[in-house]
């Protein structure tokens, strides 16, 4: 018996050996796959990262740019309008402080709640400045102390040129503690610390306050930087990423071993870094080399695990890239300017998602306080049949205290819902069993702070629990969305405001002279005659004298109410100038226009106009004019304007045709 062990202890040696080497070599290379993918992983988050931050100056540029086209139709002396403008700028704009415009004469027009210095000369600021040497390009400024607040800012600005050829530089101010707000959003659940830097290394934001901008003085807007290059360091180790926008280096910084992620942020020039000490990273794998040497014992039960471990974590980070691609693909539709419609937008930024995470309907609700609670309208809802998303018309209307209160309660925590139906409270499981969803993921979204409503997803087909990854994409998916559903309706309601005429409602002149020109061209085309009419108010001097320009403002205002009411949906009506009014009647004969101008003039003259103690019947004159009669639409409307001067010298209160 011992001659036969003897003989068996080399083999059994042996093998120990090779098992040993073999295990210790797959530890080697499961040491690496580690390595590589936390500087993957970290490639990934420093890209994600810099896109949100990048979309969220996006969204302050576009407001800029918005600024820029509209201030074309001002004049340099409307600083009323203008003033107007900007306030309705920074009310309907989240996180805009003020707006404004600085002229190169150094006069300033801003918003009506912001105050100027006196001696206070824009053209020296640093957001003037800046502006100044990027002509037509926006642009955001180096953070500076505010002269009217007293706050540390920046400035997004552009320099134009208003339309009687006077330069001025227009800005809207950002607080830097909403940047610093959105970062640190950004960072809430990580380990690290972020940094932001200017283009020249300076610090704006970084965890170690001794090196945050601080004041030159209490006279100047100007503050003190210190520079990223300048922190001590020692080895520095470059290490090769997957993008090459992300640069990554493992260094020494105050005796902690670190990654240093940095990337440029496209829209602005600014440098957007990630500290992140190695100790995260490899904290648990060291502790796991402990375990790891006993199964080295075991045998090729390492080898197994191993594999099996392997495989795990590539499909981790392959689904994190995934999700990465998935988010980047709906923020790239969602704040995309192309020509696609608003509806397609939308369809198409929640359609990545959809297709990765397998959800199969979207529902938008926005809350509302009515007299009886708080109530959530369901204001979208997308439906996913054979590979087809489209809008579904079908909305509801939520009393949270009646089917809703838990719900409630969770989002008002900021907390979202993650749940099979069938786990959730009896009236919401009844609720969402009636739509035939077996899984929901239900996320809040606020605004300013204020819980604005709630964004649905929906499986139809799979009860579960959405993986943490998925409900990260679905929550930034649904601030997306909801981003895009109030960046239309901003855009709509500026459109209004620039195609109507501030006092009446109806179109300005503007406005009216494009849709004409349109009108015409197809009637042209077609040979159906139509009409323009001019016509304005007899006397109406002698009202505004005797009655103050105010009365004489509502005089003008109920006229065009009275029109409103007398014309066809398909006419257009426009104030032409001053109390002038202007109309074009399409598809009609000579006769019916006459007599549907003379109804119209009937409704003004017929019935007094009563304001308070004033009580006025007013007339109007009426000059019209045929399409056909002159080639292009200033003739027809000279011909129109003769005839209303025609029928103001025969008496007025009257229709004449030309």
């Amino acid at each position: 018996m011992k001659l036969k062990e003897k003989s068996h202890m080399p083999i059994s040696v042996a093998l120990l050996a090779m098992s040993i080497g073999i295990l210790g070599y797959m530890y080697l290379m499961q040491f690496r796959v580690f390595w590589n993918s936390t500087v993957e992983q970290l490639t990934i988050n420093t890209l994600k990262q810099e896109r949100e931050i990048n979309a969220w100056f996006a969204r302050k540029i576009m407001i800029v740019d918005m600024m820029s086209e509209n201030l074309h139709h001002f004049n340099v002396t409307e600083t009323e309008k203008l003033g107007d403008f900007f306030t309705k700028i920074v009310t309907t704009s989240p996180s805009v402080i003020a707006a404004y415009i600085g002229m190169e004469d150094k006069s300033v027009v801003l918003n009506d709640k912001m105050e100027i210095p006196l001696g206070y000369d824009p053209t020296v600021r640093i957001w003037y400045v800046q502006a100044n040497k990027n002509f037509g390009k926006t642009i955001v400024s180096e953070p500076y102390i505010d002269k009217l607040t007293g706050e540390l800012i920046i400035t997004i600005c552009k320099k134009i040129q208003l339309n009687n050829g006077v330069n001025g530089v227009i800005g809207i101010n950002i607080n830097t503690n909403d940047i610093t707000d959105l970062l640190s959003s950004m960072h809430a659940n990580s380990s690290g610390t972020f940094f932001l830097l200017t283009s020249n290394e300076s610090i704006i934001m970084h965890p170690n306050e001794k090196l945050l901008p601080s004041k030159v003085d209490d006279t100047s807007d100007r503050v003190k930087f210190s520079k990223y290059s300048d922190i001590k360091t020692s080895n520095i180790e470059h290490i090769q990423t997957t993008n090459s926008n992300v640069s990554i280096k493992l260094l020494t910084m105050d005796n902690v071993k670190k990654y240093i992620a940095r990337i440029k942020i496209e829209n602005v020039g600014w440098i957007y870094g990630y500290e992140i000490p190695v100790s995260f990273f490899y904290g648990d794998r060291v502790r796991a080399t402990i375990p790891f040497l006993i199964i080295i014992i075991i045998g090729f039960l390492t080898l197994l695990s191993n594999i099996i471990f392997n495989w795990w974590h590539i499909k981790e980070i392959k689904l994190s890239r995934k999700n990465a691609e998935a988010l980047s693909k709906t923020a790239a539709i969602f704040l995309s300017h192309g020509e696609a419609s608003f509806e397609d937008t939308m369809n198409d930024g929640v359609k990545p998602g959809s297709d990765l995470i397998g959800f199969d309907r979207v529902s938008v609700f926005r809350n509302s306080i009515c007299e009886d609670g708080l109530r959530a309208l369901q204001i979208y809802r997308w439906t996913k049949t054979a590979d087809i998303m489209q809008m579904d018309v079908k909305l509801a209307d939520i009393r949270y205290d009646d089917i809703a209160k838990e719900w409630k309660r969770i989002f008002t925590s900021g907390k979202s819902i993650n749940s099979p139906v069938k786990q959730l409270s009896g009236s919401e499981a009844a609720l969402l069993k009636a739509s035939g969803a077996v899984s929901v993921f239900a996320t809040p979204i606020f605004i300013n702070e204020t819980f604005w409503g709630f964004v649905l997803y929906e499986d139809h087909k799979n009860e579960r629990y959405f993986r943490e990854d998925f409900a990260d994409v679905m929550h930034h998916g649904a601030l997306l969305c909801v981003n895009t559903i109030l960046r239309a309706e901003m855009e709509r309601k500026i459109k209004k405001i620039a195609h109507t005429d501030s006092l009446t409602g109806i179109l300005n002149r503007l406005r009216f002279m494009d849709l004409t020109s349109k009108q015409i061209e197809r009637i042209k085309r077609t040979g159906n005659d139509s009409y323009i009419a001019i016509f304005d108010l007899d006397y109406f001097k002698s009202i505004n004298d005797t009655y103050g320009h105010l009365i004489g403002d509502r005089v003008l205002k109920c006229t065009a109410e009275r029109v409103n009411s007398a014309i066809r949906p398909y006419d257009l009506f426009g104030r032409y100038g001053g109390e002038e009014f202007i109309l074009f009647i399409s598809d009609i004969n000579e006769a019916d226009t006459i007599n549907h101008t003379e109804r119209i003039r009937t409704a003004i003259c017929d019935t007094p106009m009563v304001f308070e103690e004033v009580k006025l019947t007013v007339s109007a004159s009426f000059g019209v004019a045929s399409v056909m009669s002159a080639d292009n639409i200033k003739d027809v409307i000279n011909l129109a304007d003769k005839a209303l001067y025609k029928a103001k010298h025969e008496g007025r209160n009257r229709v004449m045709m030309a």
